[in-house]
């Protein structure tokens, strides 16, 4: 068995894992699709540009929205398509815990999947307890054991060898050979050391017993200063750059913080979100030392005097990115944590951020649902409504009180005050309204987008009344005509309310067009199975046979990456529905229903 990468994810991984499984497949097979996807995963350290530079945060650096991971889903599918595709033979392992990135389990769920087809093995440790539900079904015993063979001891090698490998030790995933020879390392010892990394590379790892051995005994501070000298020996070219970024961040040193900031925000603009916000959360923590010059030449001393303006900037892009990590709880906590020291860090001089910011945490703090945060949120919301009376401009303070209204409207929603939630949402429907007629256009198409929707969920889980949910959506739709992708989120949550309505003409035009091309698209591959297939059983009741037909090539492509056997069965109800027109009069209803169910 070619086995091309053993991959430490239990917990954090140290940089993407999917950029050493697609540069090892490339060094034994370089595919077209292999290298279409290489060069999509992240730019090597050669295209960078200016980005090579040292920079400092900026409000440039803040994501506007991290939820939405399709662009990351497409690509890693890409590269596990990819990679399975080298079939028998091949394989790599990967450790799942409880703390494994969600981009990791994505990644190897997708590449077991479709190694089923090709013959590639995937090896996985960890409790069966940890992994996720999808990933489990595709875990079987192996035959063999998996992993590097057994390190030699490090008591073997000299006093001057081990100090090298101490410094080594700062890094769980190995260590190229030229870092490990560059800080001194022996000819001997990398001899016994050696061997094959991400791409075939000479490459350095010391076992798990190995590190914690040498790191036995060692302080904090030292331990930061290994993982900044080889920081500094870890040559950046190619993806060395991604490579090497954790340990800048484990050094805590702000010259070295700043000599990677521009490359990293350009290299995980896809991939590696998790890693970028360790990297935001470390830059706004340190304190920059004096004496800038004292090791210029490495780049330890190089920090410089930060703004707030540029720690806040740390701060609040790295409470964005925390939207990635795992778990949902930790980070919950790491949003707040980030977004409380920048609104602390904000000045009555700079009243629009600091209010901009006491929306942010308020909105956080609504989502932990806990009686301590939402009483907190309130507070929040309460003060910067009040705030907002001193602000000129009637258009900006009116968005303003729009998500502010809204949030509060949530507090009063997990409190059960349901009544309050629905006057709040009128309220700022009403704000919504003054915006269109202002003709300020973007800003009413944000305001339906985010009123419409929340006063339809509360109408029908709170108050029970789907015709008046319907309503607010249409009036949603309306005004959001010109934003497709706004728009059509308001379509498929519209289409399955009037699906349980039963009104299958106005569903197929809701939908016939977010679902026109018979390739999947970027949504949710559980929320697309279910709104195509309340699309197909619509235009199977309006005796639309055609084209009911043409949904059952993309359900099956998304039943197949959702697995399980309810997707499964769902499609074969509607596969013999097309058979018998009699079954279809009672089975559309009952195809919808059951995958609502699953997805509870």
């Amino acid at each position: 068995m070619n086995w091309f990468g053993v991959y430490d994810t239990a917990g954090a991984a140290a940089y993407p894992p999917v950029l050493d499984a697609v540069e090892s497949a490339l060094s034994r097979r370089a595919t077209p699709l292999l290298a279409s996807v290489a060069a999509a995963l992240a730019p090597r350290w050669e295209e960078l540009g200016q980005a090579r530079e040292p920079a400092d945060p900026s409000d440039a650096d803040i994501p506007d929205k991290e939820e939405d991971d399709a662009e990351q889903r497409f690509l890693l599918y890409a590269a596990a398509r990819a990679i399975s595709q080298l079939g028998e033979g091949h394989g790599c392992a990967f450790s799942i815990g409880p703390g494994t990135e969600h981009s990791v389990q994505y990644f190897a769920t997708e590449l077991a999947r479709l190694a089923v087809e090709t013959g590639f093995v995937l090896a996985f440790s960890g409790r069966l307890s940890t992994m996720p539900g999808t990933l489990v079904r595709y875990v079987l015993p192996l035959p063999y054991r998996v992993g590097p063979p057994a390190a030699t001891p490090v008591s073997a090698f000299g006093a001057a060898d081990r100090r090298v490998l101490t410094v080594l030790a700062a890094s769980k995933v190995g260590v190229p050979l030229a870092a490990a020879t560059s800080l001194g390392l022996s000819p001997h010892t990398a001899d016994l050391l050696t061997t094959s990394g991400p791409g075939d590379a000479s490459w350095i790892s010391l076992s798990g017993g190995a590190r914690r051995r040498l790191w036995a005994g060692l302080r904090a501070s030292d331990r930061r200063r290994c993982a900044g000298e080889l920081f500094d020996a870890w040559p950046p070219q190619g993806w060395g750059y991604l490579r090497r970024a954790h340990l800048a961040v484990a050094s805590g040193d702000h010259g070295r913080l700043r000599r990677q900031h521009a490359g990293l925000f350009a290299g995980c603009a896809i991939i590696g979100r998790e890693l970028l916000q360790r990297h935001t959360a470390a830059i706004a923590a340190v304190v920059p030392v004096g004496d800038p010059l004292r090791t210029a030449e490495t780049g330890a001393g190089t920090a410089m005097a930060i703004s707030p303006g540029q720690r806040i900037a740390a701060h609040v892009a790295a409470a964005r990115l925390a939207a990635r990590l795992q778990p949902a709880e930790r980070a919950s906590r790491e949003t707040v944590r980030h977004l409380r020291r920048a609104r602390r860090l904000t000045t009555d001089e700079d009243s629009d951020r600091q209010l901009a910011l006491t929306h942010q945490l308020a909105n956080a703090l609504a989502k932990q649902r806990t009686p301590a945060a939402l009483a907190e949120a309130r507070h929040l919301y309460e003060r910067a409504l009040r705030q907002t009376t001193a602000l000129t401009g009637a258009v900006r303070r009116a968005r303003l009180e729009i998500g502010l209204l809204n949030g509060l409207a949530l507090v009063e929603y997990r409190e059960g005050r349901d009544q309050a939630a629905l006057d709040l949402e009128e309220r700022a429907e009403s704000l919504a309204h003054y915006l269109a007629e202002q003709q300020e256009m973007p800003s009413a198409r944000w305001a339906f987008g985010l009123v419409g929707p929340n006063a339809a969920k509360l109408l029908l889980v709170r108050f029970g009344d789907r015709r008046r949910a319907i309503g607010k959506l249409a009036t949603a739709l309306e005004m959001t005509q010109s934003d497709t992708r706004l728009a059509n989120k308001i379509r498929r949550d519209m289409a399955r309310l009037v699906f349980a309505e039963e009104d299958y003409a106005e569903v197929v035009r809701l939908l016939d067009g977010v679902f026109s091309s018979i390739r999947p698209t970027d949504f949710g591959p559980a929320e697309e199975f279910h709104d195509r297939l309340l699309l197909a059983a619509s235009q199977l009741k309006q005796n639309q046979t055609m084209a009911c037909r043409t949904q059952l090539a993309p359900l099956r492509i998304l039943a197949a990456r959702i697995g399980g056997d309810t997707a499964r069965s769902a499609l074969s109800v509607l596969t013999r529905a097309l058979g018998d027109a009699a079954e279809l009069r009672s089975d559309p209803p009952y195809v919808g229903a059951s995958l609502c169910h699953a997805d509870r």
